[in-house]
């Protein structure tokens, strides 16, 4: 996974949906919807076969189950 920055939000170069599904231990199909949900919110935008745009940075860090660990990363920096 690697960083880079447009103009205005970062873009994030993930792995494939089935390296991150089998990391996160569930099914392909349930992290499509996820990611579905997180663009129809606004929260992340597609960028490529692979590279999401973060659209929401705030709104991202409070729909993780980590908010409270993201928070404090993003104070550290």
């Amino acid at each position: 996974m690697s960083l880079r920055h447009d103009e205005r939000q970062p873009v994030i170069k993930l792995p494939s949906r089935d390296d991150i599904a089998s990391y996160l231990a569930i099914n392909a199909d349930t992290l499509s919807r996820i990611m579905v949900q997180l663009a129809t919110a606004g929260i992340i935008e597609r960028a490529g076969r692979n590279d999401v745009m973060i659209k929401d940075v705030d709104a991202l860090m409070q729909a993780s189950t980590i908010a409270g660990i993201l928070r404090r990363a993003v104070k550290e920096k």
